[in-house]
């Protein structure tokens, strides 16, 4: 009879077992959790970044185009939005920056540098990951007046 009840008693899970099981299968889903919620946040940074890339890269294009196809003088420094004309062209605008999507915000500043032959690009592209969390992408090149 002593062994009958000495099997019934190592029969089930204590409850300090059944709380520490809890506590490790608790942490274990909150780690992945987390995990995956920095994965999705680090994927949206690299998509924006990305975006906020090529419209940096566009306005930078677009102070090429216009040396090459208007001429060196409408280099005017200062900020400029960037437009398209219905012929198909990029150009700068007197606007001193241009939304985009309503989300990111660039600016192509255009600056002389100490040659008259010279001048500095500069595109920045800003954005807002989350509220309180900004985030900027800045290109610099020089551009000549090579004509």
């Amino acid at each position: 009879m002593n062994s009958l009840k000495q099997n019934q008693k190592n029969k089930g899970f204590s409850l300090l077992e059944l709380l520490l099981a809890l506590a490790i299968f608790s942490l274990g889903s909150y780690a992945i959790g987390v995990l995956l919620f920095d994965s999705i946040m680090t994927t949206r940074v690299a998509t924006d970044r990305s975006e906020a890339l090529l419209y940096a890269q566009e306005g930078i294009t677009t102070a090429t185009q216009v040396r090459d196809t208007e001429g060196w003088a409408n280099l005017i420094d200062g900020n400029h939005g960037v437009s398209a004309s219905t012929t198909g062209y990029w150009y700068l605008t007197s606007n001193p920056s241009d939304l985009i999507n309503n989300k990111y915000t660039r600016v192509v500043n255009v600056t002389a540098s100490t040659s008259a032959w010279e001048k500095i690009i500069t595109s920045s592209v800003s954005w807002s990951l989350t509220s309180g969390r900004p985030m900027s992408i800045s290109l610099k090149t020089y551009l000549t007046n090579w004509k």
